[in-house]
């Protein structure tokens, strides 16, 4: 089997497809690759998510022609999920101001009734 075929099959296509779906699957990946990274330095844990990510991303995915990872892709991958994930933390904060807001709003309401 050669390498685009074996990042068409089923089993590398689902361990691709968590990347964007199981947080915590990239977490663990992240603590088995490097076990003394700690979490209170944000930024470093930060870029090393982005970074495993990013190896994880063109290991696997079907897209780039191989498992080679050379500098150029890698940096260019790695600005591509910065920008992904803090989009998403972005998202996700406003998604939460809303539901706040909203619930503020209903408490207000039912406060007045």
């Amino acid at each position: 089997m050669d390498v685009s075929e074996w990042k068409r099959s089923k089993e590398v296509n689902d361990s691709y497809q968590k990347l964007y779906s199981d947080v915590e699957m990239l977490e663990t990946i992240i603590d088995m690759a490097f076990p003394s990274l700690s979490m209170e330095n944000e930024e470093e844990f930060s870029d090393m998510y982005i970074y495993t990510a990013s190896v994880y991303d063109i290991i696997l995915n079907p897209n780039h022609p191989s498992i080679e990872i050379l500098k150029k892709p890698l940096e260019l991958w790695f600005k591509r999920f910065k920008v992904f994930i803090e989009f998403n933390l972005l998202s996700n904060l406003i998604c939460y101001l809303k539901f706040k807001s909203i619930q503020n709003l209903i408490n207000n309401l039912e406060h007045t009734q």
